[in-house]
């Protein structure tokens, strides 16, 4: 899910620091190659937009300039999974002197985690989520109450501190709840709570470590049920983007599936013995959590094409296990 920072924001002045003076004739060109970036991250063309923000950055550009394309760099690098990038886009952004910018400090913390989610680093996670924190009143209701108690309680789950990750998913899922019962009519009541149930169940991490698989599947059965529900409510803005997370985090084991078959190939005997042992178990643990998403499923959602097309995808990952 994008979230970007736009040049608006930075078009008042700057009480504290003043901007260093650039020709006029230059701010128009660095804003032109900024909104030529922008819809570029826009239309997702990652690749394309990151190296126009990086051509940016070599530029004499103003401070208030630079906080966002660093921002929105980070961003950029994130869709490519280029985690390591992303991490280095937001450290830099957050190297500026942003006293002026604390709504962008605020965003470029929390869009860090995320980076360090991606990498699997959850005690950064939690870190730099608890100092996001202390600067709430620059974030929406709905990071503050859903998504950052949701991302708490993915890495605490991934850190095997089930009981404090049950906390902070319920904490999530009854504030989803009361954010959704204020979104007005029917139908964007849905798309709330679809969207919210998508925040929670999604999943940041880039690969899958065998030693880390343990504590990931238990967190995957922990979330799954939010994207299952999500996907149920058919939800035109956000049940397609649960779906997708759902699939991708069971890419993320069927990869590290793939790697383990192809290890118990080599070796020793006794190497290869052990290898197909852990893919045995591997592959038994992730076929029980698909039994367990079927069993969760909604009475009437086969009546869903959405709903239908991701059980049988679901189903046929099950078969390729056997």
């Amino acid at each position: 899910m994008l979230r970007l920072l736009v040049l608006i924001l930075f078009a008042a002045g700057c009480a504290h620091n003043p901007e260093p003076k650039i020709p006029n004739h230059l701010k128009v060109k660095h804003n032109q190659t900024f909104e030529d970036a922008y819809d570029s991250l826009e239309n997702r063309s990652f690749v394309l937009a990151s190296s126009q923000f990086e051509a940016l950055l070599r530029e004499p550009i103003s401070r208030s300039l630079k906080a966002v394309v660093l921002y929105n760099l980070g961003v950029a690098y994130e869709e490519q999974q280029s985690c390591h990038k992303a991490v280095g886009a937001y450290k830099r952004l957050l190297g500026e002197n942003l006293r002026d910018f604390p709504r962008v400090q605020a965003e470029g913390l929390f869009r860090l985690s995320q980076g360090y989610e991606c990498l699997g680093d959850y005690k950064r996670v939690i870190t730099t989520l608890n100092d996001v924190l202390k600067r709430a009143s620059y974030l929406s209701a709905e990071q503050i109450e859903v998504e950052i108690p949701a991302r708490l309680a993915a890495a605490h789950a991934k850190m095997g501190r089930f009981k404090v990750a049950k906390g902070y998913f319920k904490k999530a899922e009854s504030r989803a709840f009361d954010l959704s019962n204020k979104a007005g009519e029917s139908v964007h009541k849905q798309n709330a709570l679809s969207k919210s149930f998508y925040l929670i169940g999604k999943d940041n991490l880039k690969s899958l470590r065998l030693k880390d698989s343990k504590n990931y599947l238990i967190s995957l059965g922990l979330q799954q049920k939010y994207l299952l529900k999500s996907v149920e409510l058919n939800s035109k803005a956000w049940s397609m983007s649960s779906a997708k997370a759902l699939m991708s985090s069971y890419e993320n084991v069927f990869s590290l599936l793939k790697k383990i078959k192809k290890q118990s190939k080599k070796g020793t005997a006794q190497d290869r013995r052990l290898w197909l042992q852990r893919y045995k178990n591997l592959s038994a643990k992730t076929s029980t959590l698909i039994n367990k998403a079927k069993a969760q499923r909604l009475p009437g959602s086969d009546k869903l094409a959405l709903s239908n097309k991701l059980y049988l995808r679901l189903s046929a990952i099950q078969k390729q296990l056997r």
